[in-house]
Order: structure tokens, then sequence, then C-alpha cells
């Protein structure tokens, strides 16, 4: 069953709905919000889109890094 959380990021609410929990709702909305205000302290000038799609690339690249680290520490055994 779906469950709709409110969460802020950037100073703007959002309505989420989902089945994970409102604590990890929450863990991801800070994760986001963290990531555009560092982007934002560096790039005060990008417009909100910008710094959202910033934001996602950067959680991209983390994820990928994070999903290769076992396949290189396999591939050095």
């Amino acid at each position: 069953m779906s469950a709709k959380t409110t969460v802020s990021i950037l100073g703007e609410t959002f309505t989420i709905r989902g089945d994970a929990s409102e604590d990890y709702i929450a863990e991801i909305a800070r994760m986001v919000d963290s990531t555009m205000r560092e982007i934002k302290k560096d790039q005060n000038n990008l417009d909100r889109f910008r710094l959202a799609v910033l934001a996602a690339f950067n959680l991209a690249d983390e994820l990928i890094q994070k999903q290769s680290e076992p396949a290189q520490t396999q591939e050095e055994v």
C-alpha cells in the first residue's frame, strides 16, 4: 500500500508517494537536499532545474562507482 511522506528539498516541500518507509524516504530527501546544497555553494547562479540535473548526475555517478566496486575487487584477485 502506498503511503505519502512530505519532505523538504532546498526549501521546497514535496509529497512523495511510495511503499518505502517514511524514514527511508526522508533519508533519500536529505541526501538529495545535501547534494543540491553542496553544488549550490560552488555554483550559486544555477537555476533549480540545472541544479537538480547536476545533483542527479552526481548521485548517479556515486551509485555507478559503488556498483562497480565489487567487480573491481573481483578482477584484482
